[in-house]
C-alpha cells in the first residue's frame, strides 16, 4: 500500500496525483483537512497510520523535507527516507536512509 501525507489542501493534492498521472497508485491521502495540522505535527502521520492499517514501524515514510518530513515520520516510530534527488527543503534531520535516485528506494525497502 501507498500513502501521502500532504499540508496542501485535499483537493490541490488530488490535483497534483492526477497532473501526474499517478492516481492509481496511492491507496490513502492525507491532507491539511483531515487534522487540522501540518508536518511535523504527530497528527498527519497517525491519521495516515491508521488508514493504512499497519504499525508505525512497518511504515517507510519518504519525503524531501528534513524538518517536516523526516522529523514527523521519525517522531511517530516510521523509518524515514530522504530523497535527494529532487529539491531537498532546508531542515536538519538524521534520515534512516538518503535516496539519491529513485532507484535506492529498492534497497532502503529490502532493508526495513
Amino acid at each position: 500500500m501507498l500513502g501521502i501525507v500532504s499540508d496542501a489542501p485535499r483537493m490541490q493534492a488530488w490535483l497534483r496525483l492526477a497532473e501526474m498521472n499517478l492516481l492509481e497508485f496511492f491507496d490513502v491521502v492525507v491532507a491539511l483537512e483531515d487534522t487540522g495540522r501540518e508536518k511535523p505535527s504527530k497528527r498527519p502521520f497517525k491519521k495516515a497510520i491508521k488508514r493504512l492499517g499497519f504499525k508505525a514501524e512497518e511504515i517507510l515514510f519518504v519525503g524531501d523535507n528534513p524538518g517536516r518530513d523526516i522529523v514527523g515520520a521519525q517522531r511517530v516510530g516510521m523509518k524515514a527516507a530522504l530523497a535527494t534527488y529532487g529539491q531537498v527543503m532546508e531542515g536538519k534531520a538524521e534520515p534512516d536512509f538518503v535516496l539519491k535516485k529513485v532507484s535506492d528506494l529498492v534497497r532502503a525497502v529490502e532493508e526495513c
